[in-house]
């Protein structure tokens, strides 16, 4: 086993549908490179709370990001935040209370990592005044099969984005 892998489990989504036996690395930044790059068959996963579409990959490798979720940087005057991909939405809500912004965006589980939001452009009870979490994320940086990272926001890289 590698740093952080915590060997071939059984693991699903939040409601328990199709159920797949991978092995999970929770690697830190500076080794997921080498993890992506090493192995064929891998699907990075949030906190594996979504009602049906949760990511894992059978007889592969699941990256979890729980081990990513630092906040980077909080831009008071805009009101931006850069953080990484394992950042709990409780944790987004509680840095933000301490100033005078609120997320807009509020599901129906505080344990909803930003990664997991944003691939599955999760929505709360208020999408039809405040749009889906997609519509509240600037850009992101991917990190593809090659080891390279792509910036991405709507004016680059928008196919992607």
């Amino acid at each position: 086993m590698t740093n952080g892998q915590m060997g071939a489990i059984e693991i699903s989504s939040w409601s328990n549908v199709l159920p797949a036996k991978t092995h999970i690395e929770s690697p830190d930044y500076s080794s997921i490179n080498d993890l992506v790059t090493a192995n064929k068959l891998t699907i990075s996963r949030g906190a594996g709370k979504s009602f049906g579409d949760a990511s894992y990959i059978t007889n592969g490798l699941t990256i979890s990001s729980r081990k990513l979720n630092r906040i980077l940087d909080f831009d008071q005057q805009l009101g931006t935040i850069t953080c990484e991909s394992g950042v709990r939405m409780i944790d987004l809500h509680l840095h933000l209370k301490q100033s005078e912004w609120s997320f807009p965006i509020y599901v129906g589980s505080r344990w909803v990592t930003i990664g997991g939001a944003t691939a599955s452009d999760i929505h709360g009870k208020n999408v039809e005044t405040f749009g889906s979490f997609g519509h509240h994320v600037l850009s992101i940086t991917l990190l593809i099969a090659n080891g390279q990272e792509i910036e991405c926001s709507r004016d680059q890289q928008s196919d992607l984005f």
